[in-house]
């Protein structure tokens, strides 16, 4: 700032700059000042002193003509010196980053050191943006205030500097602020050049592609700046009334936010969004009356503008972006309600350019990708917003005549031009349309539409081709992508038109192609498509379906596939998976049809128990058993055997109670739940008894109940009941429940209508082992005849099962009481105070339960005391066959005769001294390559051995040189006998003759 003392003829100008400023001192006797009067006084200036003067000048109300000279100067300062600051700090980062960067790099920082001169900073962007706001607003009526309005938007397009790091905790709101202010400036400003400005300043703030400078405000902060801003709904807005000139530019902008947030994409698609960008894929928008559709599209109009073609990329590209944070949101709102649908004219050019896109594809390639990215837009759009105006638009026809032109043709429609051919875009846009259709299933309007095109005699023919009619030639890559799709699609719709499914004879060729694979060629993938939608088909179908595939013979079928794949050697994972549908389908067909059962019940038991003898026992599988295929396996004997009389006896009487009782005893948790179900219905009939009385386990010694009381144990390990090291009750209180049942009961705000412990039961083997368990106890009698003949059950189970056995003769008591644990704890959240009577009811019914809680926790240690006073008897009662039998007496005769024989027998002393020289060789031979300090040598205790510590013991033969002893000469580790290990280093023996 420039002073001026009139106290003195001459002027003395002083400089206020900071103390760190070299600028010279003009107020010294030493310097004068210029005779021009003008001195560098822009250096004794600031920046965001100048802004804050400017700041405080704009702000008033009323500014008069006088005024406009004064901001002028202030905005010629304020420009200088954002010139001069941002140049020096970029300098210096530039100059930083010199030291670690390559050439190329320092060639980029160089040139943009030019173009970014001007820095802002954000501890000056308050000021800055009232500024900037008052020039945009007396920029049109005041000329002078042009220019500066233009070089203030250009010092604004670089990103705010932080001057401190903890800057960045405060400025959120000041960034949200400052993009409010942009979103105002794209509205009000009238020229073109200063709105492309301001598009390039977001640019700069949200593009991770751009440079920024280290000390610059993160991205992530103005992505959530941006996010509270007003600027997504804004631009939303101005797609609407844009030029074509700047409609392009706005559509980046508003990619680049939809790319950087999935709020403002939320934001945007409730302002409408859509509606605005898809109405101007018809470029003949402007002049097209509200409720009229475009007209048919002539010839002269496929041939676009590049301009029309970029906006149609944009388009797309904004739109995918969109839908795919839509479709890929966690933190979204599920209820999408508030984004409003676009319009029917909207619609109806987003047709407009589909019909355009097909069309052209005739010519150039650009259009087949352009075609099948709409196509797929239009899949996202059905798969997210299913209420959009699809039929009324009349999309829904177009795309269907599409999915089935190369089927039934398309001559007599729009698209009759249009040629398909096998090309990998072809057969791609081909699967798009098949999974359109899937999706079209969900509005109602367009099945109609659908059976009036045709479309599932279509969808049957790629099923199984009709080779004279086929119009299109695929091979043999193409043909199994699109059978794919078209069993998929044939079982998505066949719910809607079971009619049209019989009347093009869709039965037929599924069975056709069952038959052809066992009477000709085996394909598997061909194959398990096919059983796959049989599958879904008979499952998910209506009742004339099932009974149109029963007319055909399907059973029958089923029962031929599956008997031809078992006669194969080896059985891979796809056969399983084949194998799995087929009894899926026989046991839907057969079920609850007395008339199915009695014609194909001997065929099914017998296609049964070689399913199962191949499952369990047959070791020719290239994988490992599917668990799925053993539960379809499982609920097919359930539902279609056990509940027949006449099939019942003959699965018994073929030993299929075996093959089963394997299984539960083999396999996991959730097949054994399923087989111990049928198990249950099958311990019903009088006829099973033997086979459950004779059946052993893995170990040829347990029976039935060892393995139930397995299961129990091994469920209640997986739940985390409270048990004791030895099996017994811990928790009085719920000794069944698990800690997830025990979580949901006392914690969860669940539904007081469902009961947790009941839930239980449903997922559980341990009610259906209480059932077995109750089942035999019932027919007592004639398990004990069986019982006394086969010697097996209760009297040869372990400790363990007959404590875990306690457990399950009560469980339906104490299940009992985990429900009156419930009821007391829901009337406490609830908040209810029962009856005097009723309180009193609860209170005994918890004392009844935890007094069963007790008796059977005595119950348990009274088996285990039982047990160890049985084991303390028997040990008893061998230290005394021990005393009687004076064995003492007799050991000592022992080694009194032992030691005559060593003294006086000369053929005795011999044989125990081969025996000592047999023992020490072999003590010699160690394995080759190791370390000898970790081995040593034990001999028996009869066996007499010196123990040299410290020295080296030599033996040598008369016959032998002291020459010849050297290669004899081997290194012993440490001997010990049976009782110690002594250690011996350095402890060598050179065994040369005899011992």
């Amino acid at each position: 700032m420039k002073t001026k003392y009139h106290g003195n003829p001459r002027s003395i100008y002083t400089c206020v700059a900071p103390k760190f400023c070299t600028c010279p001192d003009l107020g010294s006797n030493k310097l004068k000042p210029s005779k021009t009067g003008h001195t560098n006084c822009l250096k004794t200036k600031s920046l965001s002193c100048t802004i804050k003067k400017l700041t405080k000048l704009v702000a008033y109300p009323v500014s008069n003509t006088d005024t406009v000279p004064r901001i002028c100067s202030y905005l010629e300062d304020f420009i200088n010196l954002a010139d001069r600051d941002g140049f020096v700090s970029l300098t210096l980062c530039a100059l930083i980053q010199v030291l670690y960067l390559t050439e190329n790099y320092l060639f980029a920082c160089t040139t943009s050191l030019y173009t970014l001169r001007a820095t802002q900073y954000v501890k000056d962007l308050n000021g800055v943006m009232k500024i900037l706001e008052f020039l945009a607003l007396r920029a049109p009526d005041i000329p002078d205030y042009q220019k500066y309005l233009h070089q203030t938007l250009l010092f604004c397009r670089t990103p705010p500097l932080l001057t401190k790091t903890s800057e960045a905790l405060f400025c959120g709101k000041i960034i949200e602020d400052y993009f409010t202010l942009l979103s105002y400036l794209l509205l009000i400003f009238p020229t073109f050049r200063e709105v492309l400005i301001v598009h390039e300043t977001i640019h700069r703030l949200l593009d991770k592609s751009k440079p920024r400078h280290i000390a610059a405000v993160k991205l992530e902060t103005c992505r959530n700046a941006v996010e509270a801003s007003i600027l997504p709904v804004v631009l939303t807005e101005i797609l609407e009334i844009a030029t074509n000139e700047i409609f392009p530019r706005v559509l980046e902008t508003t990619l680049l936010l939809a790319s950087v947030s999935k709020k403002c994409c939320y934001r945007m698609m409730e302002a409408g969004v859509f509606e605005y960008i898809m109405i101007r894929l018809d470029p003949n928008y402007e002049i097209r009356l509200p409720l009229v559709p475009p007209p048919k599209i002539q010839d002269e109009e496929l041939q676009m503008g590049r301009n029309q073609v970029e906006i149609l990329v944009s388009v797309s590209n904004l739109m995918w972006t969109i839908l795919n944070t839509m479709m890929n949101a966690t933190n979204m709102p599920a209820d999408l309600s508030g984004i409003n649908p676009p319009s029917q004219s909207a619609m109806w050019s987003l047709r407009y350019a589909f019909k355009k896109e097909v069309l052209c594809s005739k010519q150039n390639q650009s259009s087949l990708t352009m075609r099948n990215d709409l196509a797929s837009m239009i899949l996202a759009v059905l798969g997210t917003f299913p209420g959009w105006k699809f039929i009324e638009s009349g999309l829904v026809d177009d795309l269907v005549i599409l999915s089935v032109a190369t089927e039934l043709g398309i001559d007599n429609t729009w698209a009759g031009s249009v040629k398909f051919g096998n090309s990998d875009k072809d057969i791609q846009f081909k699967k798009i349309l098949i999974l359109v259709v899937c999706y079209l299933d969900k509005i109602m309007a367009s099945v109609e539409i659908m059976k009036q095109r045709k479309l599932m005699a279509g969808l049957l023919t790629i099923v199984n081709p009709d080779t004279n009619n086929e119009n299109v030639t695929k091979n043999e890559v193409q043909f199994w992508e699109l059978n794919q799709y078209a069993f998929h699609a044939v079982c998505v719709l066949l719910p809607k038109m079971p009619g049209e499914f019989i009347e093009a004879k869709g039965t037929n060729r599924l069975l056709m192609i069952l038959e052809w694979s066992v009477l000709r060629e085996f394909d598997s993938r061909l194959i398990l498509n096919c059983i796959k939608a049989v599958s879904s088909i008979v499952m998910n179908g209506t009742e004339i379906i099932r009974n149109d595939f029963r007319h055909h013979g399907a059973v029958g079928t089923v029962i031929k596939l599956v008997h031809f794949i078992l006669s194969k050697n080896i059985i891979g994972s796809q056969h399983q998976r084949i194998l799995t549908h087929a009894i899926l389908i026989m046991e839907v067909l057969i079920r609850r049809d007395r008339h199915y059962q009695i014609l194909y019940g001997e065929q099914s038991v017998k296609m049964v128990l070689r399913l199962l003898y191949k499952c369990m026992y047959d070791e020719a599988r290239s994988c490992q058993l599917d668990n799925r295929l053993v539960i379809a396996l499982g609920a097919f004997i359930w539902g279609c055997i056990v509940w027949y009389p006449s099939t019942l006896k003959a699965f018994v009487e073929r030993g299929g109670i075996f093959v089963m009782l394997d299984i539960i005893d083999a396999t996991i948790f959730p097949v054994r739940i399923i087989y111990l179900g049928a198990l249950c219905d099958i311990c019903e009939e009088e006829s099973c008894e033997a086979q459950i009385s004779t059946w052993r386990g893995a170990n040829k010694e347990l029976g039935l109940m060892s393995l139930l009381a397995r299961i129990w144990r091994e469920e209640e390990i997986r739940i985390k009941a409270k048990r004791t090291s030895d099996g017994c009750i811990e928790d009085m209180e719920l000794p069944l429940m698990g800690v997830q049942q025990w979580i949901t009961t006392y914690f969860f705000n669940r539904d007081h209508r469902t009961s947790p412990a009941l839930a239980e039961m449903l997922g559980s083997c341990r009610p259906k082992i209480h059932a077995i368990r109750k089942i035999i106890e019932r027919n007592l009698a004639v398990y004990e005849v069986r019982n006394n003949h086969y010697k097996i059950l209760l009297r040869e189970m372990p400790t363990e099962d007959h404590i875990t056995m306690l457990i399950v003769d009560h469980y339906f008591r104490l299940k009992q009481g985990e429900v009156w644990t419930e009821l007391q704890q829901d009337m406490l959240h609830i908040g209810i105070i029962p009856l005097r009577l009723d309180g009193e009811m609860i209170f005994l019914m918890l004392q009844s339960h935890r007094r069963r809680s007790l008796f059977i926790k005595s119950s348990q240690e009274a088996i285990l005391k039982a047990i160890k006073d049985d084991h303390v008897h028997e040990e008893k009662t061998t230290y005394r066959e021990i005393i009687d039998s004076k064995l003492a007496p007799t050991l000592d005769a022992l080694h009194e005769i032992e030691y005559i024989a060593r003294t006086t027998d000369s053929e005795f002393m011999h044989k125990r001294k081969d025996r000592q020289r047999s023992e020490v060789g072999r003590a010699l031979n160690f394995p080759k390559n190791v370390d000898l300090q970790f081995y040593h040598r034990t001999f028996c205790n009869e066996t007499n051995v010196t123990a040299i510590m410290n020295l080296q013991h030599i033996t040598k033969n008369e016959a032998r040189t002291a020459e010849d002893s050297e290669k004899y000469k081997l290194s012993i580790s440490n001997v010990t006998t049976r009782t110690s290990r002594m250690t011996i280093p350095n402890l060598q023996l050179h065994h040369a003759g005899r011992v």
